[in-house]
């Protein structure tokens, strides 16, 4: 999870440290411990600036962490999308076409989560961040900010990423999972070829994959996927201070 200041655009270096500064006399005047703040990547920024993360660091905070985000720069047409893709991931998203994998925007929120929650269990043996019912919840407040990208394979779903949009041109892959039992299917690789083909349409020029990384640690396997669709790296930091 990121978050930071709702400032402008037009932020100036002494407003950030002013910014910064009321931060932590709030925070010192509620008898607070400490302040953590993770920062959204640079092309969540309507124009790139590091005003935020300097103005902490001159007021004493310190990096804690910095995760890697895999990010892929949306290409101007469908080729030029499917050039990107390693040579095994091209002929995955053939594989899945001739199987007859079919991709669609679905409300089938419920199918996904029970394949989210099973996949993570399995592999992580932890929960989703967020239960079935705040999800609804985040799709009833954000209706036109969130949708579901479903794999289906002779009408049963099988794989899904649900992406939040960021902005206008961002979007972000907040969960993806798959049923381990289709996995020869190819179902995810077919998966992000329609989305990424969606964002084209939706004039999205950034789609973030997420972190490989946790607490700066990279997870080798889930980097190499990404970077197969022709992502690569972009700084997520969190920062701290002790009061």
């Amino acid at each position: 999870t990121v978050g930071s200041f709702v400032v402008s655009e037009h932020l100036s270096i002494s407003d950030s440290f002013k910014l910064i500064e009321s931060l932590i006399e709030y925070a010192k005047e509620n008898k607070f411990d400490g302040i953590r703040l993770t920062l959204p990547p640079i092309f969540y920024h309507n124009r790139a600036s590091h005003y935020i993360d300097y103005s902490l660091l001159k007021h004493g905070f310190e990096y804690v962490k910095r995760e890697v985000t895999s990010t892929l720069f949306i290409e101007s047409d469908k080729d030029s999308i499917l050039k990107k893709f390693r040579p095994s991931h091209a002929r995955a998203v053939r594989k899945a076409e001739d199987i007859g994998v079919e991709i669609k925007i679905t409300n089938r929120v419920e199918e996904f989560y029970n394949i989210l929650k099973e996949n993570l269990k399995i592999r992580h043996g932890v929960n989703p961040t967020h239960t079935l019912k705040e999800i609804y919840k985040l799709i009833d407040l954000f209706p036109d900010s969130i949708n579901l990208f479903g794999a289906f394979y002779k009408g049963e779903m099988i794989a899904g990423v649900l992406n939040f949009i960021i902005k206008d041109d961002v979007a972000l892959a907040f969960y993806i999972s798959h049923k381990e039992e289709s996995q020869e299917l190819r179902p995810l690789n077919i998966l992000f070829y329609s989305i990424f083909n969606w964002a084209l349409k939706e004039k999205i020029k950034v789609y973030d994959f997420g972190i490989f990384t946790v607490d700066g640690n990279p997870n080798m396997g889930l980097g190499r996927f990404k970077e197969n669709f022709g992502a690569s790296g972009i700084f997520r930091d969190t920062f701290q201070i002790t009061l």
